[in-house]
Protein backbone atom coordinates (compact mmCIF):
# COMPACT_ATOMS: atom_id res chain seq x y z
CA UNK A 1 0.00 0.00 0.00
CA UNK A 2 1.67 3.38 -0.83
CA UNK A 3 1.67 6.54 0.87
CA UNK A 4 -1.62 8.42 -0.51
CA UNK A 5 -3.61 4.99 -0.59
CA UNK A 6 -2.62 4.60 3.21
CA UNK A 7 -4.31 7.90 3.44
CA UNK A 8 -6.78 7.64 2.15
CA UNK A 9 -7.65 4.69 4.35
CA UNK A 10 -7.00 6.71 7.35
CA UNK A 11 -9.42 9.25 6.51
CA UNK A 12 -11.98 6.87 5.87
CA UNK A 13 -11.31 4.82 8.91
CA UNK A 14 -11.72 8.00 11.30
CA UNK A 15 -14.65 9.11 9.26
CA UNK A 16 -16.74 5.82 10.75
CA UNK A 17 -15.20 6.28 14.09
CA UNK A 18 -15.57 10.01 14.58
CA UNK A 19 -19.55 9.53 14.25
CA UNK A 20 -21.67 10.13 17.52
CA UNK A 21 -24.24 7.71 18.33
CA UNK A 22 -27.34 8.11 16.78
CA UNK A 23 -29.80 7.32 19.24
CA UNK A 24 -33.00 5.19 18.42
CA UNK A 25 -34.00 7.00 14.97
CA UNK A 26 -36.56 5.06 12.93
CA UNK A 27 -35.15 3.55 9.59
CA UNK A 28 -35.89 5.02 6.35
CA UNK A 29 -35.24 1.57 4.55
CA UNK A 30 -34.87 -1.94 5.06
CA UNK A 31 -32.98 -4.69 4.15
CA UNK A 32 -33.68 -8.25 4.84
CA UNK A 33 -32.17 -12.05 4.01
CA UNK A 34 -35.58 -12.45 1.53
CA UNK A 35 -36.07 -9.27 0.53
CA UNK A 36 -35.72 -8.14 -3.18
CA UNK A 37 -34.03 -5.32 -4.57
CA UNK A 38 -36.75 -4.62 -6.64
CA UNK A 39 -39.08 -3.83 -3.88
CA UNK A 40 -39.21 -0.39 -2.40
CA UNK A 41 -37.50 -0.79 0.63
CA UNK A 42 -40.07 -0.63 2.98
CA UNK A 43 -40.66 -2.31 6.32
CA UNK A 44 -43.27 -4.46 4.71
CA UNK A 45 -41.07 -4.63 1.20
CA UNK A 46 -37.75 -4.70 2.05
CA UNK A 47 -34.46 -4.84 -0.20
CA UNK A 48 -32.15 -7.53 -0.26
CA UNK A 49 -28.45 -5.86 -0.22
CA UNK A 50 -27.22 -3.05 1.34
CA UNK A 51 -25.89 -1.84 -1.99
CA UNK A 52 -29.75 -1.10 -2.85
CA UNK A 53 -30.55 0.46 -0.28
CA UNK A 54 -27.27 2.88 -0.03
CA UNK A 55 -28.43 4.07 -3.92
CA UNK A 56 -31.83 4.32 -1.82
CA UNK A 57 -30.16 6.45 0.49
CA UNK A 58 -28.15 9.04 -2.51
CA UNK A 59 -31.30 9.43 -3.88
CA UNK A 60 -32.98 10.40 -0.54
CA UNK A 61 -30.21 12.86 -0.05
CA UNK A 62 -30.42 14.83 -3.41
CA UNK A 63 -34.22 15.46 -2.63
CA UNK A 64 -33.37 16.57 1.17
CA UNK A 65 -29.66 18.60 0.49
CA UNK A 66 -30.87 20.43 3.93
CA UNK A 67 -31.81 17.58 5.89
CA UNK A 68 -31.02 17.39 9.99
CA UNK A 69 -31.64 14.18 11.00
CA UNK A 70 -30.25 10.78 10.35
CA UNK A 71 -30.83 8.59 7.60
CA UNK A 72 -31.10 5.05 8.71
CA UNK A 73 -30.61 1.55 7.02
CA UNK A 74 -32.58 -1.21 9.69
CA UNK A 75 -30.79 -4.43 8.66
CA UNK A 76 -32.90 -7.49 9.54
CA UNK A 77 -31.12 -10.89 10.90
CA UNK A 78 -30.21 -13.26 8.91
CA UNK A 79 -27.32 -14.79 6.46
CA UNK A 80 -26.48 -12.61 3.56
CA UNK A 81 -23.91 -14.10 1.57
CA UNK A 82 -21.36 -12.00 -0.24
CA UNK A 83 -19.63 -12.90 -3.34
CA UNK A 84 -18.04 -9.17 -3.47
CA UNK A 85 -17.84 -6.62 -1.32
CA UNK A 86 -20.05 -4.10 0.02
CA UNK A 87 -18.69 -0.82 -1.43
CA UNK A 88 -19.17 2.63 0.37
CA UNK A 89 -17.62 5.59 -1.56
CA UNK A 90 -17.63 9.69 -0.94
CA UNK A 91 -20.99 9.67 -2.22
CA UNK A 92 -22.48 7.51 0.26
CA UNK A 93 -21.22 9.92 3.02
CA UNK A 94 -23.72 12.03 5.41
CA UNK A 95 -23.09 14.82 6.94
CA UNK A 96 -22.76 16.05 10.89
CA UNK A 97 -26.29 17.04 10.83
CA UNK A 98 -27.36 13.98 9.08
CA UNK A 99 -25.23 10.81 9.17
CA UNK A 100 -25.80 7.60 6.59
CA UNK A 101 -26.23 4.58 9.56
CA UNK A 102 -26.72 0.91 8.49
CA UNK A 103 -27.37 -1.00 11.51
CA UNK A 104 -29.17 -4.09 12.72
CA UNK A 105 -32.76 -4.07 13.97
CA UNK A 106 -33.12 -4.01 17.15
CA UNK A 107 -32.83 -7.09 19.07
CA UNK A 108 -31.97 -9.33 15.41
CA UNK A 109 -28.27 -10.24 14.47
CA UNK A 110 -27.35 -9.75 10.77
CA UNK A 111 -24.55 -11.47 9.54
CA UNK A 112 -22.68 -10.23 6.47
CA UNK A 113 -20.84 -13.78 5.03
CA UNK A 114 -17.78 -14.23 2.77
CA UNK A 115 -18.35 -17.99 2.75
CA UNK A 116 -19.50 -20.66 0.87
CA UNK A 117 -20.94 -23.48 2.76
CA UNK A 118 -20.46 -26.87 1.51
CA UNK A 119 -22.14 -30.00 0.69
CA UNK A 120 -22.25 -33.37 -0.76
CA UNK A 121 -19.79 -34.89 1.59
CA UNK A 122 -19.02 -38.84 1.72
CA UNK A 123 -17.98 -40.58 4.14
CA UNK A 124 -15.73 -43.15 4.34
CA UNK A 125 -14.48 -46.36 5.75
CA UNK A 126 -11.95 -44.60 7.75
CA UNK A 127 -14.76 -42.14 8.98
CA UNK A 128 -13.16 -39.31 7.28
CA UNK A 129 -15.52 -36.74 4.82
CA UNK A 130 -14.51 -36.04 1.51
CA UNK A 131 -16.05 -33.72 -0.61
CA UNK A 132 -14.75 -32.53 -4.40
CA UNK A 133 -14.47 -28.60 -4.93
CA UNK A 134 -14.92 -28.35 -8.79
CA UNK A 135 -13.75 -24.41 -8.17
CA UNK A 136 -10.91 -25.42 -6.10
CA UNK A 137 -9.35 -28.38 -8.99
CA UNK A 138 -9.71 -26.02 -11.71
CA UNK A 139 -7.55 -23.19 -9.94
CA UNK A 140 -10.46 -20.71 -9.08
CA UNK A 141 -10.58 -20.98 -5.61
CA UNK A 142 -8.60 -21.68 -2.36
CA UNK A 143 -8.67 -21.19 1.51
CA UNK A 144 -6.71 -21.97 4.57
CA UNK A 145 -9.50 -21.87 7.01
CA UNK A 146 -12.72 -23.69 7.45
CA UNK A 147 -15.64 -23.41 10.23
CA UNK A 148 -17.97 -26.11 11.86
CA UNK A 149 -20.72 -24.71 12.71
CA UNK A 150 -19.65 -21.70 13.14
CA UNK A 151 -16.24 -22.95 15.00
CA UNK A 152 -12.63 -22.41 13.53
CA UNK A 153 -11.49 -26.32 12.72
CA UNK A 154 -8.01 -26.80 12.91
CA UNK A 155 -6.09 -27.09 9.73
CA UNK A 156 -3.86 -30.71 9.95
CA UNK A 157 -0.61 -30.26 11.53
CA UNK A 158 2.18 -31.50 13.29
CA UNK A 159 2.74 -31.22 15.76
CA UNK A 160 -1.42 -31.00 16.96
CA UNK A 161 -0.16 -28.66 19.80
CA UNK A 162 2.29 -26.36 20.38
CA UNK A 163 5.88 -26.54 18.28
CA UNK A 164 8.74 -28.04 17.51
CA UNK A 165 12.35 -26.45 17.66
CA UNK A 166 14.81 -26.27 14.81
CA UNK A 167 18.07 -28.20 15.54
CA UNK A 168 20.62 -26.16 13.28
CA UNK A 169 19.83 -23.36 10.74
CA UNK A 170 21.99 -24.10 7.45
CA UNK A 171 24.71 -22.26 6.30
CA UNK A 172 22.29 -19.34 4.18
CA UNK A 173 20.07 -19.08 6.85
CA UNK A 174 17.06 -18.75 5.14
CA UNK A 175 15.91 -22.07 3.08
CA UNK A 176 17.02 -25.31 5.15
CA UNK A 177 17.88 -26.21 8.57
CA UNK A 178 17.90 -29.81 10.17
CA UNK A 179 15.49 -31.18 13.03
CA UNK A 180 15.84 -32.77 15.94
CA UNK A 181 16.23 -36.79 16.02
CA UNK A 182 12.54 -38.17 16.43
CA UNK A 183 10.75 -34.63 15.82
CA UNK A 184 9.52 -35.62 12.43
CA UNK A 185 8.41 -39.28 11.53
CA UNK A 186 8.08 -38.79 8.13
CA UNK A 187 9.80 -39.90 4.76
CA UNK A 188 8.28 -37.71 2.29
CA UNK A 189 5.58 -34.79 2.98
CA UNK A 190 2.82 -33.87 0.15
CA UNK A 191 3.90 -31.35 -2.26
CA UNK A 192 1.74 -29.03 -0.71
CA UNK A 193 2.94 -29.03 2.94
CA UNK A 194 4.27 -26.07 4.75
CA UNK A 195 5.97 -24.54 7.00
CA UNK A 196 5.04 -22.15 9.51
CA UNK A 197 8.16 -20.28 11.36
CA UNK A 198 7.85 -18.55 14.33
CA UNK A 199 10.15 -15.36 14.06
CA UNK A 200 10.07 -12.56 17.07
CA UNK A 201 7.08 -11.08 16.47
CA UNK A 202 5.56 -12.84 13.51
CA UNK A 203 5.65 -15.73 11.22
CA UNK A 204 6.06 -16.88 7.63
CA UNK A 205 4.46 -19.54 5.93
CA UNK A 206 6.17 -21.14 3.46
CA UNK A 207 5.81 -24.25 1.32
CA UNK A 208 8.25 -27.16 2.13
CA UNK A 209 10.57 -28.45 -1.33
CA UNK A 210 11.58 -31.71 0.38
CA UNK A 211 12.54 -33.32 3.43
CA UNK A 212 15.86 -35.19 3.42
CA UNK A 213 15.19 -38.25 6.61
CA UNK A 214 18.86 -39.23 6.41
CA UNK A 215 20.51 -35.81 7.08
CA UNK A 216 17.14 -34.96 9.14
CA UNK A 217 16.90 -31.55 6.43
CA UNK A 218 13.86 -30.13 6.15
CA UNK A 219 14.54 -27.61 2.27
CA UNK A 220 11.79 -24.41 1.81
CA UNK A 221 10.79 -24.05 -1.78
CA UNK A 222 11.34 -20.28 -0.95
CA UNK A 223 13.76 -18.00 1.41
CA UNK A 224 11.72 -17.72 4.73
CA UNK A 225 10.88 -14.34 5.98
CA UNK A 226 11.77 -10.85 4.16
CA UNK A 227 14.78 -9.62 2.90
CA UNK A 228 15.87 -7.61 5.83
CA UNK A 229 18.88 -9.01 7.85
CA UNK A 230 16.87 -9.36 11.35
CA UNK A 231 14.31 -12.36 9.25
CA UNK A 232 17.70 -14.59 9.09
CA UNK A 233 16.27 -17.98 10.46
CA UNK A 234 17.99 -17.49 13.34
CA UNK A 235 18.32 -14.25 14.37
CA UNK A 236 16.04 -13.81 17.63
CA UNK A 237 16.85 -17.82 18.45
CA UNK A 238 19.84 -20.23 18.08
CA UNK A 239 17.26 -22.65 17.88
CA UNK A 240 13.73 -21.33 16.75
CA UNK A 241 10.04 -22.54 17.16
CA UNK A 242 7.98 -24.07 13.86
CA UNK A 243 4.92 -26.53 12.96
CA UNK A 244 4.03 -28.22 9.89
CA UNK A 245 1.21 -27.48 7.93
CA UNK A 246 -1.65 -29.15 4.98
CA UNK A 247 -0.46 -32.45 4.43
CA UNK A 248 -2.87 -35.31 4.85
CA UNK A 249 -1.17 -37.26 6.84
CA UNK A 250 -1.31 -35.31 9.90
CA UNK A 251 -5.20 -35.89 9.79
CA UNK A 252 -4.72 -37.34 13.50
CA UNK A 253 -7.12 -35.61 15.83
CA UNK A 254 -10.79 -34.84 15.28
CA UNK A 255 -11.28 -31.15 13.50
CA UNK A 256 -8.50 -31.39 11.09
CA UNK A 257 -9.17 -30.71 8.03
CA UNK A 258 -7.11 -31.04 4.73
CA UNK A 259 -7.50 -29.18 1.25
CA UNK A 260 -6.06 -30.81 -1.93
CA UNK A 261 -5.43 -27.88 -4.45
CA UNK A 262 -4.77 -30.58 -6.93
CA UNK A 263 -7.52 -32.44 -6.84
CA UNK A 264 -10.28 -30.35 -5.39
CA UNK A 265 -10.65 -33.01 -2.39
CA UNK A 266 -11.43 -31.40 1.01
CA UNK A 267 -10.90 -33.49 3.52
CA UNK A 268 -12.01 -33.50 7.15
CA UNK A 269 -12.37 -35.54 10.73
CA UNK A 270 -15.44 -34.43 12.50
CA UNK A 271 -15.82 -34.19 16.37
CA UNK A 272 -17.51 -36.57 18.41
CA UNK A 273 -21.12 -36.82 17.46
CA UNK A 274 -21.02 -34.57 14.01
CA UNK A 275 -22.93 -35.83 10.43
CA UNK A 276 -22.56 -34.30 7.26
CA UNK A 277 -26.50 -33.34 7.47
CA UNK A 278 -26.23 -31.77 10.69
CA UNK A 279 -23.56 -29.39 10.75
CA UNK A 280 -23.17 -26.46 8.67
CA UNK A 281 -19.60 -26.27 7.01
CA UNK A 282 -18.28 -23.16 5.78
CA UNK A 283 -15.26 -21.80 3.96
CA UNK A 284 -13.93 -18.40 2.98
CA UNK A 285 -14.31 -17.08 -0.65
CA UNK A 286 -14.63 -13.77 -0.61
CA UNK A 287 -11.55 -11.66 0.07
CA UNK A 288 -13.29 -8.30 0.93
CA UNK A 289 -16.25 -7.81 2.63
CA UNK A 290 -16.98 -4.07 3.34
CA UNK A 291 -14.40 -1.34 1.55
CA UNK A 292 -14.33 2.06 2.06
CA UNK A 293 -12.95 3.75 -1.35
CA UNK A 294 -12.91 7.70 -0.25
CA UNK A 295 -10.21 9.58 -1.65
CA UNK A 296 -7.55 11.84 0.40
CA UNK A 297 -9.38 15.10 -0.55
CA UNK A 298 -12.93 13.75 -0.34
CA UNK A 299 -13.39 11.24 2.37
CA UNK A 300 -16.01 8.44 2.90
CA UNK A 301 -17.34 10.72 6.30
CA UNK A 302 -19.80 10.51 8.88
CA UNK A 303 -20.94 6.93 7.82
CA UNK A 304 -21.78 4.72 10.60
CA UNK A 305 -22.09 1.08 11.11
CA UNK A 306 -23.75 -0.84 14.10
CA UNK A 307 -24.60 -4.60 15.15
CA UNK A 308 -23.74 -6.00 12.27
CA UNK A 309 -21.61 -9.03 11.57
CA UNK A 310 -18.82 -9.78 9.18
CA UNK A 311 -17.91 -13.31 9.36
CA UNK A 312 -15.45 -15.52 6.84
CA UNK A 313 -13.10 -13.48 4.73
CA UNK A 314 -11.06 -15.33 2.68
CA UNK A 315 -7.00 -14.71 2.84
CA UNK A 316 -4.07 -16.42 1.34
CA UNK A 317 -0.28 -15.45 1.82
CA UNK A 318 1.91 -15.22 -1.08
CA UNK A 319 2.60 -17.89 -3.00
CA UNK A 320 6.16 -16.99 -2.08
CA UNK A 321 6.25 -16.65 1.35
Amino acid sequence: MNRHMYRVCLLAASSIVAVVASGASAADFFVAPDGNDAHAGTSAQPFATVARAADAVRTLRSAEPRRDRPIVVGIRGGRFALSEPIVLTAADSGTATSPTIFRAESGQQPVFSGGQIITGWRVGDDGLWRVTLDDVKAGRWSFVELFVDGRRRTRARFPNSDYLRVDQIGSDARTNFTWSQGDLPFHQLDEQAELVFLHDWSISRIRIASINPVQRRLTTAYPVGCAARHYAMNWFEKHPRYFLENDPAFIDEAGEWYLDTSTGVLTYKPMPGESPDKVTVIAPRATQLLALRGEADRPVAHVQIEGLTFEHCNWLPPREG
